[in-house]
C-alpha cells in the first residue's frame, strides 16, 4: 500500500516568513489577516510584529460634552479589557481645547498596567492649550512606565507659557520634541535628541547623549555654553543655517564627533580661521556641509588642516573650499568625496583626487547648474587612474562626445555610473560596457538624495 503524501499548507510556514508576507500588506489588510485564524492573529497582535501598530487614543470632544467623554471612555475600557494585544506604541493625541484632566486620569486607570507596562514608545500630540494639572498626569504617566524607551512630545499650539516641569525618566533612551514646549528632562539614560538647539539647556545629565539633530539654532543670544550638552555626541545633524561662531564653538567643545552633517546653506561671513577649527575634530569619519558662505575669498595656498583627520571617511564642504592645494593634503583614509566643479580648476581638482586619493571608492563631481561646463577629456582620462572606484556620479553636468572614449584601461570596480540633471545624448553612451565591465546600474536622474552617500540624513533631501 503506497503512503498517503499531504501537500503543505500556509499553515506550515515558519513564522518569519508569514511576517514577510504580512510586510507585503497594508495596514488594514494585515488586520483582516489576524482574523484568519488564532495562530495569525497571536503572531500579528502578540508577537514582536506588533511594533508595526500603535494604540491610538484621541481626545476629541470638547470639554463640556460628558456624554461623549462617557462613550469613549467606556469603549476603551472594554477594548482593553478583553483584547489580548500586546501594544507597545501609543499616541495620545489632544484635538479639542481645554480637554479635562479628569478624562486623562479615566483614560490612565484603564490602560494601567495591562498596556503601559509594554509599552516601548509614546507619542504626545496636542493642538490645545496644555495646563500644568495635565502636564503633571503626563509626567507621572512617563516615570511609571517601564518599559518605555522613545519619548515624543508635539505641540501645535502657539499660545504656551513658558512651563518648567520636569519629566522623569529611567529608561527613555530616545526624545523627540517639537514646539513651543520647554520642559526640564531628567532623563540619564537618552542617547539621542531631536528638537529646537534651546531645549538642549534643559536636558539634565547629557553626558550619554550620542546622536542629536537639532531643527532650529539658539535665540539671538550668542551664548557658546549653549553647546556643552553636546561635548560628548557623536553624530550630529543641524537643519538649520549655522552661523560662524556656532560652528566654531562646535569646533571647539564637540571633538567627540564621529559623524557632523549640517543640511542648509550656513550663515553669511564664515571665517577661514573658523574652517581651520575643523582639524580639532579627529575623530570624525563623516564631514558634510551643504554650503559654505565665506566671509572672505580664500588663498590659493589655504590648508583645511584635514590631513589631521585620519579617520575621516566620507567629506563634503559643500563650496569650492576643495581647491586643488587643499586637496593635495587630505587624509588617506577618505573613501568617499564630493567636490564642486568649474571650469577654472576642473582639471587641477581631478588631477589632485586621483594623485592624492587612490584608495576612492565613492566620487560625485558636481559642476554648476549655469553656465553649464562640459566635461574635458582630460579629467576622464584622470579618472581611470582611480582602480578601486565603485560609484562614479556627475552633477550638472555637459557631455559633448562619448565620454567613455577616452578612458583606455577598463575600471573593473565601478558598479554604479549616475548622472543627475546632466547634458547629454544617452545614444554616446553605447558600447561602455567594455570599460566598465562590472556596471550594475547605468542611472539617470534630476536630482539626488541627501543620503545617497550616506543614510544618516532622515530629510529627504536638500
Amino acid at each position: 500500500m503506497g503512503t498517503l503524501v499531504t501537500k503543505p499548507t500556509i499553515d506550515a510556514l515558519p513564522e518569519k516568513v508569514l511576517c514577510m508576507i504580512f510586510d507585503r500588506l497594508d495596514r488594514d489588510n494585515v488586520k483582516n489577516a489576524s482574523l484568519t485564524c488564532r495562530r495569525w492573529h497571536d503572531i500579528i497582535f502578540c508577537s514582536d510584529y506588533i511594533n508595526r501598530f500603535q494604540l491610538c487614543i484621541s481626545f476629541d470632544w470638547p470639554w463640556n460634552d460628558a456624554a461623549r467623554s462617557r462613550e469613549v471612555m467606556q469603549k476603551l475600557n472594554d477594548s482593553v479589557k478583553h483584547t489580548k494585544r500586546c501594544y507597545r506604541k501609543m499616541c495620545l493625541v489632544a484635538t479639542e481645547t481645554t480637554t479635562p484632566v479628569e478624562d486623562m486620569q479615566t483614560i490612565w486607570r484603564i490602560i494601567h498596567p495591562k498596556v503601559t507596562n509594554n509599552l516601548i514608545s509614546l507619542a504626545l500630540e496636542f493642538t490645545w492649550f496644555c495646563s500644568i494639572p495635565a502636564m503633571r498626569v503626563l509626567s507621572d504617566w512617563v516615570k511609571l512606565m517601564p518599559k518605555l524607551q522613545s519619548l515624543s512630545v508635539s505641540n501645535y499650539h502657539e499660545g504656551v507659557d513658558n512651563y518648567m516641569y520636569t519629566i522623569n525618566s529611567t529608561t527613555v533612551k530616545h526624545m523627540q520634541i517639537a514646539g513651543p514646549y520647554i520642559f526640564g528632562f531628567h532623563m540619564p539614560q537618552l542617547e539621542s535628541f531631536s528638537g529646537e538647539m534651546c531645549i538642549l539647556g534643559q536636558l539634565d545629565e547629557p553626558a550619554k547623549l550620542k546622536r542629536v539633530e537639532l531643527y532650529s539654532g539658539p535665540n539671538e543670544s550668542k551664548d557658546r555654553s549653549i553647546v556643552h550638552p553636546l561635548a560628548h555626541v557623536e553624530t550630529l545633524t543641524m537643519f538649520f543655517s549655522v552661523e560662524d561662531w556656532l560652528l566654531a564653538a562646535i569646533c571647539d567643545t564637540c571633538t567627540e564627533l564621529k559623524h557632523l552633517y549640517v543640511a542648509y546653506r550656513t550663515g553669511p561671513l564664515i571665517r577661514s580661521t573658523t574652517l581651520k577649527r575643523f582639524s580639532k575634530l579627529v575623530n570624525l569619519r563623516e564631514l558634510v556641509i551643504r554650503s559654505i558662505s565665506m566671509q572672505d575669498m580664500l588663498p590659493s595656498d589655504f590648508d583645511l588642516g584635514l590631513s589631521n583627520l585620519t579617520k575621516l571617511e566620507l567629506l563634503d564642504l559643500g563650496s569650492d573650499a576643495l581647491e586643488a592645494p587643499t586637496l593635495t593634503r587630505l587624509p588617506k583614509s577618505i573613501r568617499s568625496l564630493t567636490v564642486r566643479i568649474n571650469a577654472r580648476n576642473e582639471t587641477k581638482v581631478i588631477e589632485s583626487i586621483t594623485n592624492t586619493l587612490p584608495q576612492l571608492q565613492k566620487l560625485r563631481l558636481m559642476y554648476p547648474e549655469q553656465p553649464r561646463v562640459q566635461v574635458a577629456k582630460r579629467s576622464m582620462q584622470s579618472l581611470q587612474h582611480l582602480k578601486r572606484l565603485e560609484v562614479l556620479v556627475f552633477q550638472n553636468a555637459k557631455f559633448g562626445e562619448s565620454l567613455h572614449l577616452e578612458i583606455e584601461a577598463p575600471l573593473q570596480n565601478m558598479r554604479e555610473l549616475l548622472f543627475v540633471n546632466c547634458e547629454l545624448d544617452r545614444n554616446r553612451l553605447r558600447g561602455f560596457r567594455p570599460i566598465f565591465p562590472n556596471l550594475e546600474e547605468l542611472q539617470f536622474s534630476s536630482h539626488l538624495q541627501i543620503d545617497y552617500f550616506t543614510n544618516q540624513f532622515k530629510r529627504d533631501g536638500w
